[in-house]
Formats: C-alpha cells, sequence, structure tokens
C-alpha cells in the first residue's frame, strides 16, 4: 500500500483516500495528456503517475487562490513553521526581511541541469544586502550542509538550525518559509514554483538567469522561469 504524502501535510488532502497498488506511469509529453489537457480528449486513464511535470502557461488570480487553498498546511504544521519563521523575521525584537534562498546541487548535477555557482548567489546579496530593513538569510538545499559554508558572511539559516532531530521532514519546513518569505529566489523546479505560487508575502520573486549567471526578477504573475 502506497501512502499519499499530502495527506499528512495540507488540509485539502487530510481525508484522501489511500493509493492501491500502482498505476501506469504516463510521460507528461504524451499525445492524449495533452489533448485532454485543452478538452480534446479524455485522460488515457482514470488513475495514472505522471512523469516529468506539467506547467501551465497561465495562471489566473482565481487559480492561484485555489493553489494556495488546497496547499494550506494542517494546524501541526502550522504550529511548526510558525515557530520558525517567529524565531528568523522577529528575532532580537526586529522586523526582519526574509530573503529565503532555494538552491538545487546533488540531483541538478546528477542529471545536467545547470547550477549556478554560490557566487551568483552571493553577488547578489552583496547588491541588495544593505538596502533592506534587518535582512536576514535562509537557505533551503539538497546539500545544505556544503552550501551554507560558502554564505557565511551572511550568517544563514537552514532547517538544521532549528532543533529539529528528523531531517526527512527538511522539505515540508523549507516548503512553508519559502511561501512566507519576503523575498525569494527560486530554481527551475515545481518545489519552489509551488512555494512561490503560494506566498502571499512577495512583491517579486527572483531567479537564476542562465544565460548571465545572475539574479533576476521573475517576469509576469505566473512566477515560473
Amino acid at each position: 500500500m502506497k501512502r499519499q504524502t499530502g495527506r499528512y501535510i495540507f488540509e485539502e488532502s487530510s481525508h484522501d483516500p489511500y493509493i492501491l497498488g500502482r498505476y501506469e506511469t504516463i510521460e507528461s509529453t504524451d499525445s492524449s495528456f495533452l489533448d485532454s489537457l485543452l478538452g480534446k480528449g479524455l485522460p488515457p486513464k482514470k488513475a495514472f503517475n505522471l512523469k516529468g511535470g506539467c506547467y501551465p502557461s497561465t495562471i489566473t488570480q482565481d487559480e492561484k487562490k485555489y493553489i494556495q487553498r488546497i496547499f494550506r498546511p494542517l494546524p501541526y504544521w502550522r504550529e511548526q513553521t510558525n515557530k520558525i519563521i517567529d524565531k528568523l523575521k522577529y528575532s532580537d525584537n526586529k522586523n526582519r526581511t526574509l530573503i529565503a534562498l532555494h538552491i538545487r546541487r546533488g540531483d541538478s548535477k546528477n542529471s545536467g541541469c545547470y547550477v549556478p555557482s554560490s557566487n551568483v548567489y552571493l553577488n547578489w546579496l552583496d547588491s541588495i544586502w544593505h538596502t533592506l530593513e534587518n535582512p536576514i538569510l535562509y537557505i533551503a538545499s539538497d546539500e545544505i550542509y556544503i552550501v551554507k559554508k560558502d554564505f557565511i558572511s551572511f550568517h544563514p539559516y537552514s532547517f538544521s538550525d532549528f532543533n529539529s532531530n528528523d531531517e526527512k521532514i527538511s522539505f515540508i519546513i523549507d516548503f512553508f518559509i519559502f511561501t512566507q518569505s519576503d523575498i525569494m529566489v527560486k530554481v527551475g523546479s515545481s518545489f519552489s514554483d509551488l512555494a512561490a505560487l503560494c506566498n502571499e508575502k512577495c512583491q517579486v520573486f527572483y531567479y537564476t538567469n542562465l544565460k548571465s549567471h545572475t539574479i533576476e526578477p521573475c517576469d509576469g504573475s505566473l512566477l515560473m522561469n
């Protein structure tokens, strides 16, 4: 029996039935699947695993609000993350500007994807740090113990700073901190794209430009680059 992770994280999924057995895997580029998204036919299967991800070309404000509703955390996770958010944003009795970076290393390098060096982020932080009110830095990464050393001059925080012994849930804390950050730099992944869509505080989201090796604002309200 397989269990849906979302049942234990999000309110809207907490009553979903368990997934039984194994479903056929269908590529996101499958023509019948793409036709079904456009209303030109039925989905290839009633239930299936989707491989490769599926990003919409546009997202309306109503759809964005719907996404934010269905990814509302369960009370337990709200309590856990709110404690951390309070420590980050209101430490030393200061109202801090929370900057969250999503830095992928291991899986991106192994798959041959563009992996920005730490200097790309450091140069950007140097350029904006003095313009922000009481900035504080949070980093999420699949190689956090290696990456964090590069940012020591900014005194970064990560999941490991908040007295939890279970690193298996680090992605949950990372995700919800992203949704509460004031400034967010994301990568081309569904993880940080979805967190950006759930974030109601950021005025501008940033991404790493693989051509110029710089951090730049995301273009448009879709928040997917």
